[in-house]
């Protein structure tokens, strides 16, 4: 079926129309339902296109079989609330699972199903695996056990035979998201999963058709190639002695699992007749950024699909924090993402009974740079999560009963400024420089790094991990100095992006094999300055007073400030998370005109010498338009 609703250029195309990538989650199986009107006409009043929601499938196929939507609990009236978006204009961005995750006991899936013992993920110690984290831990089905498959599949068809009459073009339903944070609920690192009988025997297949000769095979495994493929063992932390080639296979096929999982649900949806809705994917973030499960593979299982990082801080912000929401924009862009988005961008905070919690509640000032930070540092669009609080959740820009916080003027401001002009969404964030990023260097700090919800570092091997946590500690110490980057591959791109000048760890693996010829080599433990990198970055928010230091002010301001190239017009975002005054620097004049508030103060920036300017009084995320001059001088105003 061809495909009617896509992401192109920054936004989201239904039927030719493009419309912002900006969602808000609401979970109305959580809420009265005499309260979803009320909440639904907030959601228009805030300018929020796209309504988010889950599906739990543990609520509404409590036995197997027994499907229930809404006759005996009206809360469970998904066609209801679907419908009553569609009257308000808004779309509908479906999220059925499998697995939902949502702070939902078993993550969404039903106990009837967690029951059976055969069904379940195994990790190397043969034990059942158990993914996400207190108070909701819980058994993980095995991707390759039938059972499962045969049950999801079933739950799908039932989901569609309920809401398929409101799809578009007939309903608001535009998007399908497979699955939730694919990897195991979390616990998709190396030892972790899965050893399931079924997961072992498609190993053994997949062995077989990589190594159709078995000499290879047992010559690539050495003394691990013990007996002949059909009898292959994954490799497991104790026992024989460790094989690296070995260790590559098991995860590569890890990957191939849990993508192949993610492409299996997504042609379900096709057979069921709906392969013209547009698939999402959620990513987390993994102790080791991008695997097992890669952007750009997810993509090239999934062609059309719009694959997003979900992204959260632990209060207050930290530069760590940025960091990840930099280098998860930057690995879009690398992967070729039409769109960079958020499929879920934290608004508010969970709080769950019986969860340990050791930082504060975050301020609204916090969450609204939260926000100016992910679009400063090239999203194009997100999903709050969540836009109304409901239980387990606080904070949120409105209450379950539809009444406004004080933070949804902040999302009132946001999207109007979105929607009003698309320049400024298909506006493409300007790098300065290219950050060296190996693959294998994250694979080998990958197979020594534990579980994210398990210890920490059950298995860690510090010198193996060495590269990948010099890469990360430059990123990092980059956008704190305010250089902007995109991410050069070069396993799988032959020059950097746009000609940028390159930065890289000295440790990183691929110098084995290339010399580092015009590369600038961050050794271990050496801080990255602008004049390590030979230039300043494009714009620095730097402390307000006299004699502020270039080298160090990024650090110390808590902010940043980035410039994004649009059609018309530059654009200027300044997002904020530190009190106190600030000013801009930038690296280079800029041609006559003018700095125009869009977003945040409504003051203009005031030029105080040279190329520092006095930012206007604090606010949390600002936007500026760069309009030049128009005179009867071509020398005045030459362009962008």
């Amino acid at each position: 079926m061809t495909r009617v609703v896509r992401t192109r250029d920054g936004m989201l195309d239904i039927g030719g129309k493009p419309v912002p990538l900006v969602a808000g989650e609401v979970q109305f199986w959580r809420l009265n339902p005499d309260d979803w009107n009320p909440v639904l006409d907030t959601v228009v009043a805030a300018g929020v296109p796209i309504v988010s929601t889950y599906l739990s499938w543990r609520r509404h196929e409590p036995e197997p079989g027994r499907f229930g939507w809404g006759a005996a609990s009206p809360s469970l009236g998904a066609a209801r609330f679907v419908r009553a978006c569609g009257e308000r204009g808004l779309f509908v961005l479906l999220k059925p699972g499998p697995w939902i995750c949502a702070e939902e006991p078993g993550g969404g899936y039903p106990d009837w199903l967690l029951a059976r013992a055969d069904d379940l993920a195994l990790d190397a110690a043969d034990r059942p695996v158990r993914g996400y984290n207190p108070p909701f831990v819980h058994p993980v089905p095995s991707v390759h056990a039938p059972g499962y498959f045969a049950a999801a599949r079933a739950w799908l068809t039932a989901v569609w035979a309920e809401l398929g009459s409101l799809v578009y073009p007939d309903g608001p339903i535009v998007a399908v998201q497979l699955d939730n944070e694919p990897g195991y609920a979390f616990q998709d690192a190396l030892y972790a999963a899965d050893y399931h009988p079924a997961a072992i025997a498609a190993f053994r297949a997949w062995l077989a058709a990589r190594y159709p000769d078995a000499a290879a095979w047992r010559g690539a495994w050495g003394a691990a190639a013990a007996g002949d493929v059909a009898h292959a063992q994954p490799p497991r932390p104790a026992g024989a002695q460790r094989n690296d080639h070995a260790i590559r296979d098991w995860v590569a096929f890890t990957q191939e699992s849990i993508v192949g999982h993610l492409a299996r649900l997504w042609r379900v949806h096709e057979e069921l007749g709906f392969g013209h809705l547009l698939p999402t994917v959620n990513l987390i973030n993994h102790p080791v950024h991008d695997v097992p499960v890669p952007h750009v593979e997810m993509r090239r299982a999934l062609p059309g699909a719009a694959v997003g990082g979900d992204q959260y801080y632990e209060p207050p912000i930290s530069w760590a924090d940025v960091h990840r929401l930099a280098l998860t924009a930057a690995t879009a862009r690398a992967a070729g993402e039409p769109a960079v988005w958020a499929p879920e961008l934290m608004s508010g905070i969970w709080r769950s009974p019986g969860e340990v919690a050791s930082w504060p509640d975050p301020t609204l000032e916090e969450q609204a740079a939260w926000w100016g930070a992910a679009l400063a540092l090239g999203y194009q669009g997100f999903d709050l999560y969540m836009l109304a609080d409901r239980e387990n959740w606080a904070l949120a820009p409105m209450g379950p009963q539809g009444t406004a916080t004080s933070l949804l003027a902040q999302v009132r401001d946001l999207t109007s400024a979105l929607s009003a002009e698309p320049d400024l969404v298909r506006s493409r964030l300007r790098t300065g420089v290219a950050l060296l990023w190996d693959d294998e260097d994250a694979f080998a700090a990958y197979t020594v790094t534990g579980p994210a919800r398990q210890p920490d570092v059950p298995w860690c091997s510090p010198r193996t991990a060495l590269a990948y946590r010099e890469t990360v500690r430059i990123a990092t110490e980059l956008i704190s100095q305010g250089f902007t980057y995109d991410l050069w591959c070069p396993r799988r791109q032959a020059a950097p992006p746009n000609g940028l000048p390159v930065v890289a760890s000295a440790t990183s693996r691929w110098f084995d094999d290339h010399a580092p010829r015009g590369i600038v080599l961050v050794a271990p433990d050496v801080p990255v300055t602008p004049s390590l990198v030979g230039r300043r970055p494009p714009a620095l928010v730097v402390p307000g007073t006299a004699g502020a230091g270039i080298a160090t002010a990024g650090a110390d301001a808590g902010g940043i400030a980035t410039i994004h190239d649009g059609r018309r017009s530059l654009w200027l975002h300044v997002a904020r998370w530190s009190s106190g005054p600030a000013d801009l620097v930038f690296a280079d004049s800029w041609p006559a005109g003018d700095w125009l508030p869009w977003l945040g103060s409504g003051e203009p920036l005031r030029r105080l010498a040279c190329d520092r300017w006095r930012l206007p009084a604090k606010s949390p995320h600002l936007v500026f338009r760069w309009t030049p001059r128009i005179t009867n001088n071509p020398a005045d105003g030459e362009g962008l």
